[in-house]
């Protein structure tokens, strides 16, 4: 299925991909021109994430670690599919150099839809990308042709510190899946725990 959704956000690509959208931005200027595949790109990625629910969740993850492996396993092959896919569509309608960019952006979509699946639950792994979507559009836009060096879909092509970014992301998001669930509850519990000593701290007189 996701490789299904991927595929039609393939289709519509050539269509909508070039087309530049105006949208808020809080830059001098006040607005963004957003090319239409960044949009697109953000949604291919979280399809074959989303897709990896099912229904008999905690009944299979008490199987153990041999299908936690091979959940893993089907999810790597479906998201390297899905992200070559859009990848060498990409290459066929814009070019090479458009493509490198295309394919940043599929790197860091990825890792956000695979960290808000480990979050908040594979049904969830589309709020990961949309809801840094606009926020990179918003607050990543400083003016015409200039963006923050966080902004992995918008920096120049050889721009080391977006691809970090990008890289960073999808390393996060990755990591988030290979840990076992007991030390992922352990590390959500200590960063919870932590939260809420830092709160409870008087502050410091000046």
């Amino acid at each position: 299925m996701g490789v299904a959704l991927t595929g039609a956000l393939c289709a519509v690509l050539p269509f909508v991909g070039s087309i530049m959208f105006s949208v808020p931005a809080a830059g001098d200027s006040g607005v963004a021109s957003v090319p239409g595949w960044r949009i697109i790109a953000a949604g291919a990625t979280f399809g074959p994430v989303l897709f990896c629910h099912s229904p008999f969740g905690e009944m299979e993850s008490a199987t153990g670690r041999n299908w936690r492996r091979v959940q893993l396993g089907v999810l790597a092959l479906n998201a390297t599919a899905c992200s070559l896919l859009f990848f060498l569509t990409s290459l066929m309608v814009f070019g090479g150099p458009m493509a490198l960019l295309v394919l940043r952006g599929i790197i860091g979509w990825m890792g956000t839809a695979l960290l808000a699946a480990r979050l908040l639950g594979w049904r969830a792994a589309w709020v990961g990308p949309l809801a840094l979507l606009p926020i990179m559009i918003f607050w990543g836009t400083e003016g015409p042709q200039q963006y923050a060096w966080w902004e992995f879909t918008a920096r120049p092509i050889d721009d080391p510190a977006a691809w970090v970014t990008a890289a960073g992301l999808l390393a996060l998001g990755a990591g988030a899946h290979l840990v076992d669930r007991w030390r992922w509850r352990a590390a959500v519990t200590f960063l919870r725990r932590r939260t809420i000593r830092l709160s409870r701290r008087p502050p410091s007189a000046p």
